[in-house]
Formats: structure tokens, sequence, C-alpha cells
């Protein structure tokens, strides 16, 4: 399958890149421009300077009604080549079977071509509908994938884990786990949870939304040696039929300090949708059975829950934050909820609540931008998918002492109507080796849903002029 990249060349400190690339031996990858595929294109995006003001690489879909760019995610180091790695999902490819594409940093940002795809296995899996980094379960120094097929096999569901070498990520999953029966949609949301034991290995935690009655199921499995264990650790069921707990989830980070990685889970259809978020800490023994934390959105329809992310450090307190989405909320005008973290974990109020325009599902996508600004404090991205006939806006917060800032410091909107932009979001942390952490984007509805994706360099990659 070819893509049809349109890469945008930048203006980069000549003098940084040496360094950082004899620090942690990310290579200098092909020109930012390619033949045939333009110089650079100023999006009708406004930007705060000196943060980037353009998209520094684009990548769009082959066909129409594909779905590029539905998932958006960090893939972690899969080279360990010290340029940071990202996933894209395509869940409607040939007939919903469904594809992943894995592109590999340099250090002149994302390379031009996927250096590795995987697909379903038959029609309507939707594989790819969730993907993401597993970090290194096995423990050898190169960090693995998890995609989730939540429709696989009469919506049993099925999630993959392929794993990576110096030789690059390997084309046969090492391990498949499968729903327990029909309808659990097991794989509708994955994510790495860090080492949640701390016995050295990371984790890998995954959702079953459909799980009896749209109750929802979580499980944790757990890395060793040998990689991921095919026997859950831990299995966490939500409160109710309906609730569609793991509709979410994500990494928590280290929320009270305590040496463990916690996860977070959302459940939006609890209580007529005014939905709900779980925070899980972790232990010797797994994730706790019951929730350390609960929190409710504030009205039916709200959607709480819907998206949840680990915030990263937004107030350098040195305790993980968590941001949760409610892009029902007031006719989907939507909000986000920052939630801090310390020794006693979440806090039970937010410390931050932030609201969008009308009817623009503000928080429809959250996540964690990490420090794009290279000010100390980790950044908050919030996806806006609707904003003006669906066009879709993103908004990136930054952090300070006192939480993130009440006002976006920069904002980006999508090229033409029904793109869908902000759909997906994701902090993927550094792919050029600058020092500045970068962000992706996508917009599936992009040109008839062929679909986009857009990476955005930190501080130091700033386009000017």
């Amino acid at each position: 399958m070819v893509l049809n990249r349109l890469l945008i060349s930048l203006k980069v400190g000549a003098a940084l890149i040496p360094s950082m690339l004899a620090a942690s031996g990310c290579a200098a990858g092909p020109a930012a421009t390619a033949p045939g595929q333009g110089t650079r294109m100023a999006l009708p995006q406004e930007a705060s300077a000196p943060l980037p003001a353009f998209a520094s690489w684009i990548a769009t879909g082959d066909v129409p009604d594909r779905h590029f760019g539905f998932t958006v995610a960090a893939a972690g180091d899969v080279n360990a080549d010290g340029c940071a790695d990202v996933i894209i999902g395509d869940d409607r490819y040939n007939q919903f079977v469904g594809r992943v594409y894995v592109y590999t940093g340099t250090a002149s940002g994302l390379g031009t071509a996927p250096v590795f795809t995987a697909t379903g296995e038959t029609v309507n899996n939707h594989f790819g509908y969730a993907a993401g980094t597993a970090g290194d379960p096995n423990g050898d120094g190169y960090d693995d994938i998890v995609v989730g097929a939540y429709h696989w096999y009469g919506f049993r569901g099925q999630v993959y884990l392929y794993t990576a070498s110096g030789a690059g990520l390997r084309s046969t999953p090492a391990l498949t786990l499968a729903g327990d029966a029909e309808n659990d949609y097991l794989g509708r949301s994955v994510a790495g949870a860090g080492d949640v034991n701390g016995d050295g290995y990371d984790d890998v935690v995954m959702a079953a939304q459909g799980y009896d009655n749209f109750t929802g199921r979580i499980y944790l499995y757990t890395g060793g040696p040998n990689g991921l264990t095919g026997t859950p650790l831990s299995v966490v069921s939500g409160e109710g039929p309906a609730d569609s707990f793991g509709v979410s989830l994500a990494a928590a980070g280290d929320v009270n300090g305590d040496g463990y990685a916690d996860v977070i889970v959302g459940a939006i259809g609890y209580g007529d949708f005014v939905g709900r978020a779980y925070l899980y800490t972790g232990g010797p023994t797994g994730l706790g059975s019951s929730p350390m934390w609960i929190a409710t959105g504030e009205s039916a329809g709200s959607s709480f829950g819907r998206s949840v992310a680990d915030a990263g450090d937004v107030n350098g307190d040195g305790y993980s934050d968590a941001v949760i989405g409610a892009p029902g909320y007031n006719n989907s005008t939507g909000r986000v909820y920052l939630y801090a973290g310390g020794p006693g974990g979440l806090r039970a109020s937010p410390m931050m609540v932030l609201t969008g325009e009308q009817q623009e599902h503000f928080g429809w996508a959250v996540a964690g931008a990490g420090d794009i600004d290279g000010d100390g404090y980790d950044d908050v991205i919030v996806g806006a998918d609707r904003f003006n006939n669906l066009i879709g806006r993103i908004y990136i917060y930054p952090g300070m002492p006192h939480g993130l800032s009440a006002t976006a410091l920069l904002t980006f909107t999508g090229e033409g109507s029904d793109n869908f932009f902000g759909h997906s979001v994701a902090g993927v942390g550094d792919v050029n080796a600058d020092g500045y952490d970068d962000f992706l984007v996508g917009a599936y509805g992009y040109d008839g849903s062929r679909g986009r994706v857009y990476l955005y360099l930190g501080k130091s990659g700033a386009a000017s002029d």
C-alpha cells in the first residue's frame, strides 16, 4: 500500500542535532521533503510562537473511506535508536479487515514510509481500532506494540502483541489473546500499562467493553523474560450492564508515588451516560480488585470517561496527574477535567475544569503531550472533533505550578468540513531526539474519509520564516 505523504521541511538548529545524535544514536533519516511531495504548506491553523506553527510531517490514506488516522499512538522505540516511533490505525482497510502502520523517528522527524505494517485476519475485524506501545514486556531493550481487533469472530475480539528486535518488528504476532464469548469486544481499547507489579517488566492492559451485556471488563497481562504471559494477573469488571466499562483505558503513571504503575478506566454508560472513571493502583499482586478512586460526570449525557489519559506531571510536584474528557457535556459542548496526583492518589475534586465551545465535542480525545515547550511542566492535548461543521480542532494547554493554564497556549484547526481533525491525538515522545516532546493528530474524515495524520514537533522544531 502506498501512502501519499506530504512532508514539510523545517528549520532545525544544525548545532543541536549532532550532539543529540551522539547521545542517542538516532540516525538522520531521509530528507524532510521527498521528490514530488511538495515543500512546505501552511495549514489553516492558528499557532503561538515559538511552538510549531506547521505540521512537520503529514501522511494521507490512499483511497476514500479508509479512516486512516482513526487511531494514532506512541509506539515507544521499537528499534532502540533513541528516537520515538509512532503507530497509526486504519480500521476500515479492505472491507474493515483493518491495518496498522509503524513509522520510525529519525533526526529529521518521522520517516517517509512505514517500516512495518500488519493487517487483520478477515473482513469486519476492525484490526487497528485500538493500538499503541506495549512498552518492553520481555526486557530485551526494544519496545513492542499491541493492536486490538474488537470485531473479531462474532465480536469476541482479539488482541495481538508484536515484538521487536534489532531487525525491526516481527511480522508474526508473538501472542494473540481472544475474547471469552461473543459480543465481548476484547480489544476495544488496549494500552501499555507500565510496570504494574514492580517486577522490572512492562505490562499490558486491555478491555472487553461488551462483556456481560456491556458491563465491561479489563485484563492485565504481565511481562517477564519470555514476554507477556498468556493468563491475566488481574481481571476487573464494571459495576453493571450498559456501563461500557473499558470503553477507554490508559496507563496512569504513578499517581501516588509508591513505585508501581497505575491504570485509569472510563465507563461512559454509567448512570444514563453520566459516565464514570476509575483509578486502579498497582502493587506486587497486580491491580487492586477495587478502585482506589472514582469520579462521576456532572449530568446525563455527559459521557464522562469517554477519553482518559495520563497527563504526565503538569504541576511539577513529582506525581502523575490524570485528564478525563466528557464530550457530551451540555449538548456536546464538552468538558475536560484535570485531577492531580499525590501521596493519597488522585484528588477527589478536579484541579482544573475546561469547557469547550458550543457542540464542538471538546474532550472527545485527550492525551498527555509531554513537555512540548521545554519549560519543565508537562502539557495536555484536547481534541474537539466536531468544531465548526466537523472540521475539528485541537487545543494545547501548558502545565504550570498550579496545574494547567485556563487558556490554550496553542490551537490547530483542520483543513475542511467533515475532517474530524482531533478525533485522535497522542503525545508520542521525542521523534527527532532534539530534547522536546512531539505529538500526533488524526483527521480520519479528510478527503472522503481517506484520512490524514499530522506530526507537530516540540519547541525546537518550530517552523519559522
